[in-house]
């Protein structure tokens, strides 16, 4: 049997994961395996294979192509850290959902692979009602300004999306991963209508599974609803478009010094969405990432790659 292709998988998900100095585990590499799915048989294969050639290395339970042992010792801090801080995003995701027109509120981010360490923000993906997508971001936006002095560390408000326009268009192993990890807080059965419009992730990670609850609620307040019913006799459209309008003159204004294709393709603005990541981050890891794929010789492996057959 040729195991090149669960080798190049294996070697591929490893290699994502270790931009971030995160060693997985098994189960993990099977779920998060790169592009084609292979049975749990040729993946242990392939792992064992890897590391009699000293392209892995095993600590534990956890599989990394870094032969440094502290890096598991990072990953459990951060798991214990990340355990001690889902309280307060559960307790933030709540409070959001008292905002009008929020429909749903899931955790991205580190959080959302269960890991933080000090410099990690609790970052917090937002589904708003249809056409109010820009009054909500504009009043969380106006709160944490004023109440919580812009800072970001609890409470980092990158992405929004409308209810009728679930479906991501960026389409890239970054956010493959992203999505497939959000963790629903608010709104499970909106969560599914999201991972059903986007089915494209399985392209990228084909055995990504649907996240587990951390408490969701499905019930909007009353109080909100309430509100949200009174004031719709005011131009709400029109205030929407407005904000929108004010939002991305600011942000062109802001970073009019920066490249604007780099500026399209990291803040990006419409009437369904509002995504907000000035640095590059997505960028710089797939750059990063497509880099260490190159640089992996895999041709000087020619008795792993091109004799590793069991008969």
């Amino acid at each position: 049997m040729n195991y090149e292709l669960p080798l190049l998988q294996v070697s591929s998900t490893l290699t994502y994961f270790d931009l971030f100095n995160y060693p997985l585990t098994k189960s993990e590499i099977y779920e998060f395996i790169h592009f084609d799915s292979s049975t749990k048989e040729l993946i242990d294969e392939a792992i064992s294979i890897l590391i009699s050639e000293q392209m892995c290395f095993q600590f534990g339970e956890f599989y990394t192509l870094t032969n440094d042992p502290t890096v598991v010792k990072r990953r459990n801090d951060g798991n214990l850290l990340a355990e001690k801080k889902w309280p307060l995003a559960a307790k933030t995701a709540s409070f959001i959902n008292y905002f009008p027109f929020v429909k749903g509120v899931w955790i991205s981010g580190s959080l959302s692979k269960n890991f933080m360490d000090i410099k990690s923000d609790i970052d917090f993906f937002i589904v708003t009602a249809k056409n109010r997508l820009w009054i909500c971001r504009t009043l969380l936006v106006l709160y944490k300004k004023i109440f919580l002095f812009n800072s970001h560390k609890n409470f980092c408000l990158n992405y929004f999306i409308d209810e009728e326009n679930l479906k991501i268009h960026e389409q890239n192993l970054f956010t493959s991963t992203e999505l497939v990890t959000l963790k629903p807080l608010i709104n499970s059965t909106l969560y599914y209508q999201f991972i059903e419009s986007n089915m494209w992730t399985k392209n990228f990670i084909p055995n990504s599974r649907i996240s587990a609850m951390w408490r969701c609620r499905d019930k909007s307040p009353r109080l909100k609803r309430i509100f949200e019913k009174i004031i719709i006799i005011f131009p709400l459209n029109w205030l929407d478009t407005f904000f929108m309008n004010k939002t991305v003159a600011y942000w062109k204004k802001k970073f009019d010094r920066l490249p604007p294709a780099f500026i399209n393709s990291t803040v990006v603005s419409d009437k369904h969405q509002s995504r907000h990541h000035p640095q590059g981050y997505k960028s710089k890891v797939l750059k990063l990432y497509e880099e260490r794929i190159a640089a992996t010789n895999f041709a000087s492996r020619k008795s792993t790659l091109e004799q590793a057959e069991v008969v």
